[in-house]
């Protein structure tokens, strides 16, 4: 006798019913994510496109590039002066207002962005308006509120025991940089270069930048209580000499598996001693620049690294940097890590988005680019006037 449950169905054909719906339900799930990393990859684009858009309206309105930063070390990135330009406007108001953090009067003028800043003038809601800005996040990573808080409170400087020390918002995008010098004394001296944040232009730092971001033109006026800061950029689109539509202005920046939200906090040496420095290196504060914090705003595509030091097995050479896959350091991709791990692609491009790494150009287009181009294509389209002929893949 059959037992019939359901309107006349028996047991074993609920059974079959259900293998089937099961069966389609695993064949439609890859569409399904599929579908969802399409619409996360559509949206990250948009985010470039944006951020190139703001890059024009600074251009218009300010008559020059976005700087790479407005004074020295501690000062805002070029982030934070795009704010007014992707409808941030409060943001801005609270980086370029004096926040008269220095009871010597030091850092006056607006457009501080130190740990101490961070920690002891913002309040929680505006901390929290910080890291909430969605059109400097790729989907793909994160959502929502994304910052860190370094428990440290000092004021970062260029030098000493908190030198990578970078609180404040997070995000998925840097600016495209690249230099000539070549630089042997270490990795601190190389990012000093990279993106030229010390506080004055007697260094051929700014000379030897041939990426379209240099720091402002800036002096400080007044003393004490009165000090305020006065700048203005220092290039127009009359620097990218190979022309915007063969230039690379900002990408997706790397940041390995596992380590979305982790900076390193704590004294220098307890940090260089650590495996985890390549790996925990990658995501900071956006806004603070300077020596090692500049690769949280900016990254690079042209530029040399010497380390020279046998004894590690790497030897003097010159290392680029190609575009990272997501895997990249990841957490079971080798766990053996040292502190010099080559290549360093902590401070390199990359997505996690398959295959593929955004690049926004000085046009306004977004371009996706193969994780497997050449790097001379890649160093051609990030110097702003080697009058290389080249094209995208």
């Amino acid at each position: 006798m059959k037992i019939r449950l359901f309107f006349g169905f028996t047991l074993v054909e609920l059974l079959v019913v259900i293998a089937i719906i099961g069966v389609l339900i695993a064949l439609l799930l890859p569409a399904v994510q599929a579908a969802r990393e399409a619409a996360r990859r559509m949206q990250c684009a948009n985010n470039l496109k944006q951020i190139g858009l703001a890059i024009h309206n600074f251009h218009d309105s300010r008559n020059g590039i976005v700087p790479s930063g407005v004074f020295n070390q501690n000062r805002t990135s070029s982030f934070g002066l795009l704010y007014p330009f992707i409808e941030q406007p409060a943001l801005y108001e609270i980086v370029s207002t004096d926040p008269n953090i220095n009871s010597s009067g030091g850092y006056r003028g607006g457009y501080v962005t130190s740990n101490w800043w961070w920690n002891n003038t913002l309040s929680e809601p505006q901390r929290n308006g910080f890291g909430s800005v969605t059109t400097f996040m790729c989907p793909s990573r994160r959502s929502g509120v994304q910052r860190f808080d370094n428990p440290r409170n000092n004021e970062t400087d260029s030098s000493g025991d908190n030198s990578w020390d970078a609180a404040g918002p997070l995000g998925d995008y840097a600016f495209v940089f690249g230099t000539t010098a070549d630089v042997h004394v270490g990795v601190a001296a190389w990012f000093a270069h990279l993106i030229d944040q010390s506080q004055t232009d007697t260094t051929d730092a700014t000379s030897r930048l041939v990426s379209p971001f240099r720091k402002a033109i800036a002096r400080e006026t007044g003393s004490g209580s009165s000090i305020r800061m006065i700048w203005e950029p220092r290039d127009d689109f009359a620097r990218i000499a190979d022309g915007l539509s063969n230039q690379f202005f900002v990408g997706e920046k790397h940041i390995p598996l596992g380590r979305v939200g982790k900076c390193p906090s704590g004294n220098n040496a307890t940090i260089t001693a650590s495996a985890d420095i390549t790996r925990n290196g990658s995501d900071c504060g956006y806004l603070q620049t300077g020596y090692r914090k500049s690769v949280h705003a900016g990254r690079a595509l042209v530029g040399y690294e010497h380390w020279g030091d046998a004894s590690l097995g790497f030897p003097n050479g010159e290392y680029v940097y190609p575009i990272c896959r997501a895997s990249d350091f990841s957490e079971t991709g080798n766990p053996t890590h040292t502190k010099f791990h080559q290549p360093i692609r902590y401070i390199a491009f990359g997505s996690w988005h398959p295959g593929i790494c955004p690049f926004g150009l000085g046009d306004g287009s977004v371009r996706s680019i193969s994780v497997t181009t050449a790097n001379a294509v890649l160093r051609a389209f990030a110097h702003c006037s080697d009058g290389a002929s080249v094209s995208l893949p």
